[in-house]
């Protein structure tokens, strides 16, 4: 299995298989991604005798970019390791040197067909293949690859993109049953941060465990929190400034901060999880990866993402057997980390706005609105911020169908 860590040097992706051997290749791509923020593209243009050449040219990506690059490199590394037997031998290891059919057979059999992944998806599998393929080209070590998806295999993704019906919205039932399926605690919390505080998974790496300075400004850590949790045995509300350097950010401008408003019952249980689970380290990182090589570094960014598909993929085998209540929320395989989040933010919209009966009233320049677009760090003065907020009114429809169903 391939497993990506951070380096705690430079930020790195570092590609490992198994637990010990560190995967060169993608690493140094890695590497210059994150340096450089700068990938290779295919352009191709009519020289002067009406020939079509193909050349490379250098392009800036966003950091969000990057990260669905390292993740979409490492889901084809898992199925190379899993099935490349089929293809050549070796072919981890001979990977630079695939045939590229064997790569749009990866694509458009295999993701469009076989996992029925959609247009969005596809594009994202698309774009790190042809990133990390021409980089290897640029490094002399493959030959131009021309990774593409058919007339036909376009249809199908338009197809799969209109067939997928989850819903954006998490039932506490259904969460409660995502907790229960954790093997230890920090994956539970985890999975929490985004249910009930909003975390993105990648943001779970901004809880620190010292006070520190931003902005001029000193802010608690959780050994602080911790504290005042004990000395204020009647406050039910604790506030953790989440630093704008790990939200969501371009490679250009940095993250805007914001306040995570963590319940006594949710600290209570971080304080269990930094006493009896966290593995001692220097790191100031509150959840640390607990076995293997990298004992007692920061977890990977996505890694609430990589825990949610493993307890989705269980819940998904119980629903095939039907050893779960048939009233309750159905898991759905479209259901992702980023719906926790989804549903936190649909429940303060709830909460905020008095209930479902004022739900509708509620405009982009109401104090309702306002208020949960800062608490989900969304800018209003962005159309891409306040749609993605304006979406929470029809959750609110949905959470409240699923509430009277059960």
């Amino acid at each position: 299995m391939i497993s990506v860590f951070k380096s705690p040097k430079d930020g790195t992706s570092l590609f490992v298989s198994g637990e010990t051997e560190l995967l060169l290749l993608p690493t140094f791509f890695s590497r210059a991604l994150n340096q450089s923020g700068t990938v290779w593209i295919q352009l191709r243009d009519k020289d002067c005798n009406g020939f079509v050449r193909t050349r490379l040219i250098a392009q800036d990506i966003s950091a969000t970019t990057e990260v669905f690059v390292i993740h979409r490199i490492k889901q084809f590394l898992n199925w190379l390791d899993e099935h490349g037997s089929k293809i050549m031998r070796d072919a981890l290891d001979m990977h630079p040197m695939l045939d590229q059919s064997w790569l749009n057979h990866y694509i458009e059999e295999v993701l469009v067909c076989t996992h029925k992944v959609g247009e969005h998806s596809i594009n994202q599998h698309l774009m790190a293949l042809r990133y990390y393929y021409n980089y290897l080209f640029q490094a002399g070590l493959s030959n131009l690859k021309d990774i593409k998806l058919s007339r036909r295999s376009k249809a199908t993704t338009r197809e799969n993109t209109k067939k997928r019906s989850a819903i954006k919205y998490i039932s506490h039932e259904l969460r409660n049953l995502l907790y229960r399926h954790t093997t230890c605690i920090r994956d539970e919390l985890i999975l929490r941060t985004g249910a009930e505080l909003g975390l993105r998974s990648r943001e779970n790496l901004g809880f620190l465990i010292e006070d520190f300075w931003a902005g001029g400004k000193r802010y608690d850590g959780f050994k602080s929190l911790f504290k005042k949790m004990d000395a204020n045995p009647d406050e039910q509300t604790f506030y953790f400034w989440l630093q704008g350097k790990f939200t969501k950010q371009s490679r250009r401008s940095g993250g805007v901060g914001r306040w995570i408003h963590i319940s006594r019952s949710l600290l209570r249980r971080i304080e269990k999880y930094f006493n009896d689970e966290r593995p001692k380290s220097h790191e100031d990182t509150l959840f640390l990866n607990a076995s293997g090589p990298y004992l007692g570094i920061p977890i990977s960014h996505n890694h609430g993402t990589t825990i949610f598909r493993k307890i989705r993929c269980k819940i998904l085998e119980y629903q095939t057997q039907e050893v779960l209540d048939k009233n309750g929320q159905k898991m759905h395989e479209d259901h992702t980390y980023h719906v926790l989040r989804h549903s936190f933010g649909t429940d303060l919209f709830f909460r905020e706005a008095g209930g479902l009966e004022f739900v509708d009233a509620i405009t982009t320049t109401h104090p309702v609105f306002l208020e949960v677009a800062r608490r989900m760090g969304h800018s209003v003065s962005e159309k891409f911020g306040a749609k993605v907020t304006a979406s929470y009114i029809r959750s609110c429809h949905i959470k409240s169908s699923l509430e009277n169903a059960s």
